[in-house]
């Protein structure tokens, strides 16, 4: 492996551990939000399900950029990794960012709110 190849995998491999562990505090703050939706009353109960799934897709999507890290570090191809996001909105962002074409998603309602 090449000095910069084994850099690259170095850092690929250190932002999915920040990746993982941001996806862990940001679940942390569910707990918060569980807080809330128990306290709210009616006026505010709609907007503390907003924020708290805002939340859930956040942690999603430090999933998703975890495994996409972890897949180049692991020396995968660029286009297997993205093909495997989970989530459409974020594939389709992370493949034009690349130059790459990712393939039309019909059905993007692939975020799973409080899984």
């Amino acid at each position: 492996m090449s000095p910069d190849r084994t850099l690259m995998a170095a850092l690929f491999t250190a932002l999915a551990a920040e990746f993982a562990d941001m996806a862990d505090d940001v679940e942390g703050l569910a707990a918060l939000t569980t807080l809330l939706m128990q306290t709210a009353n009616a006026a505010t109960r709609p907007q503390a399900l907003k924020q708290a799934q805002a939340i859930d897709a956040l942690v999603q999507r430090c999933q998703a950029l975890r495994a996409v890290s972890a897949g180049l570090a692991e020396g995968r191809a660029m286009e297997t990794v993205l093909a495997e996001v989970p989530l459409a909105d974020l594939a389709v962002r992370l493949g034009g960012a690349s130059s790459l074409s990712h393939p039309a998603v019909a059905d993007a309602g692939d975020l799973m709110l409080f899984d």
